[in-house]
């Protein structure tokens, strides 16, 4: 039994306990993540709007029509995106309200994206579609619509 406890101890003497600098760099950014940021409502919504209007880019380069490709976005980003249209049944109450601002507001003053508290750990940015129409006016035609999470908005924030 004294020469296995023996043995064993010589084992871990033997291993050195170093990390390399990668294993370093992985443990000091598992460190961040789980330490406590206190951070204002001005900071997460201007947070939300950046990472919003980024997210809102690359999905403008494909169609929201296409499942495919939205999938593969929304599990890569970890967000959910929505195609807003006016007459949706299936928009929550929030989300309709957002279409009605839009769609009413189409004509009589320029529409910008937006940041809406969507309960307790996610927001909606959403960003309004138009149409361009021949006499030269514009038509609300949907809304892209982003659920993210407050975490990941919080986590993006560089101090």
């Amino acid at each position: 039994m004294k020469s296995f406890i023996f043995i064993t101890l010589i084992f871990l003497f033997a291993c050195g306990g170093t990390l390399s600098e990668e294993q370093r760099k992985k443990l000091k950014e598992g460190m961040e993540l789980n330490t406590l940021k206190k951070v204002s409502d001005a900071q997460l919504t201007e947070a939300a709007f950046d990472m919003g209007r980024k997210l809102a880019m690359i999905v403008q380069k494909f169609s929201t029509d296409d499942k495919k490709r939205i999938d593969s976005l929304q599990e890569a980003y970890k967000i959910r995106i929505l195609r807003l249209q006016p007459g949706d049944s299936l928009l929550l109450a929030l989300e309709q309200q957002i279409v009605e601002a839009y769609t009413a507001g189409s004509n009589q003053v320029p529409l910008n994206d937006n940041i809406q508290s969507m309960g307790v750990d996610s927001l909606l940015y959403t960003k309004p579609v138009m149409k361009q129409l021949p006499n030269g006016e514009v038509e609300f035609k949907y809304a892209l619509g982003l659920h993210l999470s407050k975490r990941q908005v919080v986590l993006s924030i560089r101090e």
